[in-house]
């Protein structure tokens, strides 16, 4: 398994990452014709919570892991890189307990108090599954990343949403005849699989990886003892991208909570509002938010590349990995903003039967545009060890809106 360029490493994940979006795209049009408007907006309020747990559950430990296998992976410390493994899907597995346990709890309330949709307990339900699946996972992709071998985390995405799609065809149509809520919590129950299986690919591979590489054995509590330092660069970094994700957890949170009581304020019915916010997420957001593969992919990799280089004191290369990467964005980015600006009912005439979709994308295209250079800054910023940083101008900007 050997390191990957940042072009080559980014390439391989944004060609994946076409496909998987590609994937994707057909699975949120399959949903939303057959869920309709309504049932697209149930499973719309209901990930934000999931995406909630997520967060608590990974603790920001993908891109810690992966900025610090990079430092020791450099250093050819094969030893230390265990005990990273280890410390960080130790911590994973007991916050997955605890929280799953407490969404498990929430799941009745949440959906009745605060969503105002009683509709929505099921699919909470069921969402508990996915964080731990996630979480575990994350872990891996992270030490992939650190190692600069992008190809499984390619991989294990392109698994992930062939069977999520694949069963999605199956499992709706299945539940539908049964009610809105069984219909939304099929599809979960889908992403849930389609994790499922990406997780055990993406383990065998690592399990294989980790036998082609004999190390010393250790207990857990001498991992701990003796990874005191691993501990606290791991949160160093995972706190503060636990800040930023969280900021963006919560924002997601309340917004559906806004949404749906203002609404109902003005005597809207909540299955009126449910389909307008459906709209909203469902049909216009995927669209705008179609091309960000790009810059996530890059994200990826920007971080191990920008910590080996600052690692190396290599300031010539930091600054060239910086314009190759806001080079792709941009590249990506401003044709597609224009195409949206000039053709959005369209697009979402052809993709999703829906012309209303199409005035939420003209009005929101042109300011998203920022977003291709926010994400690879924010990649930057974390593999130059400022995720703190990253954390407060994420705060700042919630407590502008």
């Amino acid at each position: 398994m050997g390191k990957q360029s940042l072009i080559k490493g980014a390439s391989i994940l944004i060609m994946v990452a076409f496909l998987s979006e590609l994937i994707g795209l057909v699975n949120s049009v399959v949903m939303a014709r057959v869920l309709g408007s309504e049932g697209t907006g149930l499973m719309m309020m209901v990930m934000p919570f999931i995406l909630f747990f997520i967060t608590l559950t990974t603790l920001g430990l993908d891109d810690a892991v992966s900025k610090v296998v990079a430092e020791y992976d450099l250093a050819c410390n094969t030893a230390m890189i265990k005990r990273v493994l280890t410390i960080s899907l130790t911590i994973t597995t007991m916050l997955c307990l605890i929280l799953t346990i407490g969404m498990l709890l929430l799941s009745k309330p949440l959906s009745a108090l605060l969503l105002s949709d009683e509709k929505a307990y099921f699919p909470l339900l069921a969402a508990t599954l996915i964080s731990p699946i996630i979480a575990i996972s994350s872990v891996l992709k992270g030490y992939f990343r650190g190692k600069q071998d992008m190809t499984p985390i390619a991989l294990s995405q392109i698994i992930s949403q062939v069977v999520n799609t694949g069963l999605m065809f199956v499992i709706i149509r299945l539940m539908i005849p049964y009610g809105l809520a069984l219909a939304v919590t099929g599809a979960v129950i889908c992403a849930i699989l389609g994790e499922g299986v990406a997780l055990l690919y993406i383990g065998l591979v690592f399990n294989k990886t980790k036998r082609a590489v004999p190390v010393e054995h250790h207990s857990l509590l001498y991992e701990f003892k003796h990874g005191r330092k691993v501990l606290f660069d791991l949160l160093k970094i995972g706190i503060p991208i636990t800040g930023t994700n969280l900021i963006h957890s919560i924002t997601g949170m309340i917004q559906p909570i806004i949404v749906m009581h203002s609404l109902a304020l003005t005597g809207i019915g909540v299955d009126t509002a449910t389909k307008q916010y459906g709209i909203l997420m469902g049909f216009s957001l995927p669209l705008i938010f179609f091309p960000f593969f790009v810059c996530q992919s890059l994200s990826i990799q920007l971080i191990p590349a920008i910590s080996e280089a600052k690692s190396q004191n290599n300031t010539i290369l930091i600054h060239d990995t910086i314009r190759q990467a806001l080079k792709v964005s941009l590249t990506v980015g401003i044709p597609w903003t224009i195409l949206l600006c000039l053709f959005p009912t369209v697009l979402t005439r052809i993709f999703y039967h829906s012309e209303e979709a199409g005035t939420f994308i003209q009005l929101l295209a042109p300011f998203y545009l920022l977003n291709y250079l926010r994400i690879p800054f924010e990649a930057i910023m974390i593999g130059l060890g400022k995720a703190r940083q990253v954390m407060f101008n994420h705060f700042f900007l919630l407590s502008w809106r």
